[in-house]
């Protein structure tokens, strides 16, 4: 898993570079199975990565947003569009979960680095699911 915080270093010529850190949040999802969630960003920035520490699954990427540019990752359907450039299925970098990427019952720690983001957005959704009807009060959720 990714550490939640990354050093920055001088550069060769002296300037500081800036630390780069990822975001963190916790997501609850009180179904009784996983669940696929859905990220909407909103640029500018370059995302590098999404991971949900809890089961160690990673959407490695290679996303350069706009500014304001919106993007809406669906893990259940597979896609990544984008409002001005369409789909941006190119933009995930090999050894991804990103077919696999899942919110676990339960409390799930998501970090996401995106760089060069001042004013950016992301922002996670998902639909709590049961392995049956039997697993919710009263039948609902």
């Amino acid at each position: 898993p990714k550490d939640d915080i990354y050093i920055g270093m001088y550069g060769s010529d002296g300037a500081t570079l800036p630390m780069n850190y990822s975001g963190i949040t916790h997501v609850v999802n009180n179904g009784s199975t996983v669940s696929f969630p859905r990220f909407y960003l909103r640029g500018p920035g370059r995302v590098e990565w999404i991971e949900n520490q809890t089961n160690h699954k990673t959407m490695y990427l290679n996303l350069s947003l706009q500014t304001n540019e919106e993007v809406f990752i669906d893990t259940a359907k597979g896609t990544i569009e984008s409002t001005v450039r369409g789909s941006l299925l190119y933009a995930i970098a090999a050894g991804s979960d990103f077919r696999s990427f899942v919110l676990v019952p339960g409390d799930n720690k998501i970090a996401c680095l995106m760089v060069n983001d001042v004013n950016a957005i992301v922002q996670i959704y998902h639909q709590p699911a049961h392995w049956s009807v039997d697993a919710t009060a009263g039948g609902e959720d």
